[in-house]
C-alpha cells in the first residue's frame, strides 16, 4: 500500500488528475446509487403486490360463486324432489278418467266423447336420470266459456302433473244456427314414473 502512494507521489499534477477522474468514473458506474434501483425495487414490488390483491380478488370471486352455485344445486335437488313426489308411480287410464271427473263434477261440462290418446311424445321422457311414463285421453267436451276455463284453472292446481295438449275450441252449431255453447277438444295427459320391469328381474326384485 506504501509503495503505491509513494508511485502516486512521484506522478505530475496531471496524472494525478487523470488517475482522480478515472477512479471517480469507476466509483460511479461501479458503487454509485442515485437510488434508480431502488426505485426499479419498489416499482416491481409494487407490480407484484397488485398481481397478489387481483389474483386474491379472483379467487374471492371464485369461492363466492361456488357457495352461489352449491345453493343453486341445493334448491334444484329440493325443487325435483317436490316435483318428483307429485309424479305417481302408478298411473292408469281409468285412474286418470277419475281425476278428470272429479275436477269436472262441480263445472258441469258435458262429455261428447273420450277415448284413449297419444301422449304428445310417444318416448318416455327423461327426468334426472330416471323415466317418466305418459297417460293420455282424448276429451270433446261442451260448455260456455267460464265453464271451460274454470275446468282448465281447477286442472292446473292439481297435485298430479297433468298436461292439456292439442287444444281446439270452436262454436257448437245447431240446426237453429250457432248455439251458445262451445265445443272443447283436447288431450289430457298424465304423468307416472316409469319402472323398469326387465331391470327388477334381472335383479330379482319383484316388477
Amino acid at each position: 500500500m506504501n509503495a503505491v502512494l509513494v508511485k502516486i507521489s512521484n506522478l505530475s499534477l496531471s496524472r494525478i488528475a487523470v488517475l482522480g477522474v478515472i477512479l471517480t468514473l469507476v466509483y460511479y458506474f461501479s458503487f454509485y446509487d442515485n437510488g434508480d434501483s431502488l426505485q426499479a425495487q419498489i416499482e416491481s414490488l409494487t407490480s407484484q403486490k397488485l398481481d397478489e390483491d387481483s389474483k386474491k380478488k379472483d379467487t374471492e370471486k371464485i369461492l363466492k360463486r361456488e357457495i352461489e352455485m352449491r345453493a343453486d344445486v341445493k334448491q334444484l335437488a329440493q325443487t325435483y324432489e317436490d316435483v318428483k313426489s307429485k309424479i305417481p308411480v302408478e298411473l292408469t287410464t281409468a285412474d286418470l278418467r277419475s281425476v278428470i271427473e272429479q275436477t269436472n263434477k262441480n263445472i258441469a261440462l258435458k262429455v261428447l266423447k273420450i277415448r284413449e290418446g297419444q301422449p304428445t311424445n310417444n318416448e318416455a321422457i327423461p327426468l334426472d336420470g330416471k323415466i317418466v311414463d305418459q297417460v293420455a285421453l282424448e276429451y270433446s267436451f261442451s260448455g260456455n266459456f267460464i265453464q271451460i276455463s274454470k275446468f282448465l284453472i281447477e286442472l292446473a292446481s292439481l297435485e298430479k302433473i297433468v298436461k292439456v295438449n292439442n287444444f281446439k275450441l270452436e262454436a257448437m252449431v245447431s240446426n237453429l244456427g250457432p248455439a251458445r255453447e262451445l265445443q272443447f277438444e283436447t288431450t289430457i295427459t298424465g304423468l307416472k314414473q316409469y319402472i323398469d320391469h326387465s331391470a327388477a328381474k334381472n335383479t330379482g326384485a319383484p316388477p
